[in-house]
């Protein structure tokens, strides 16, 4: 079916290739389709992940219940569909290892449609990111500290529309102060 094949390439993409500990978090927001029975059959085969079936309490709503159970050093969100390329969470782990003054970070962002051609890519230059303070391309590309999503605040419900841009506003601003983050 086509969850299933969605299911598949997002799952393998944060499975295979990651080289990196993590645990995967799934928030099921009450699907009415066979993406239980798909959760439940990955949850089966690989112990990283853990499903967590709700009814459709919405999108904001699950990513603060997720961000709540998730127990890593770091959280990365992706959404149904979204893929990670391999190594790419290792990657922004390690960045963010060695600059404790960073707060989250982004990757570059290929859209594509289902056929497979990509729509669009979002790269900005070096010397655009140079101050630091352009925005993340998108939430699938975000790795952020659980302690920055802790000290701003996390996700707030009040927010259905634009939850991530609100919530990386407020890291930004921890990390932008002269304040200190511990």
């Amino acid at each position: 079916s086509a969850a299933s094949d969605v299911y598949k390439r997002q799952l393998q993409s944060l499975t295979e290739g990651q080289d990196l500990d993590l645990e995967i978090l799934v928030v099921n927001d009450g699907s009415t389709d066979s993406s239980g029975s798909i959760l439940a059959t990955w949850a089966e085969r690989d112990p990283r992940i853990r499903v967590f079936e709700r009814e459709g309490r919405g999108l904001t709503r699950s990513l603060i219940e997720g961000c709540a159970v998730a127990r890593g050093t770091y959280i990365a969100r992706q959404d149904a569909g979204d893929r990670s390329l391999p190594g790419r969470l290792a990657r922004q782990a390690a960045l963010l290892d060695h600059d404790p003054d960073a707060g989250l970070c982004s990757t570059h962002v290929r859209l594509m449609a289902e056929e497979g051609a990509t729509v669009t890519v979002t790269r900005l230059a070096e010397e655009t990111l140079a101050d630091g303070l352009i925005g993340p391309a998108s939430h699938g590309s975000v790795m952020m500290r659980r302690r920055a999503y802790e000290q701003a605040g996390g996700y707030r419900a009040a927010f259905y529309y634009a939850q991530d841009l609100d919530l990386w506003s407020r890291i930004c601003l921890l990390y932008t102060s002269p304040s200190p983050r511990d």
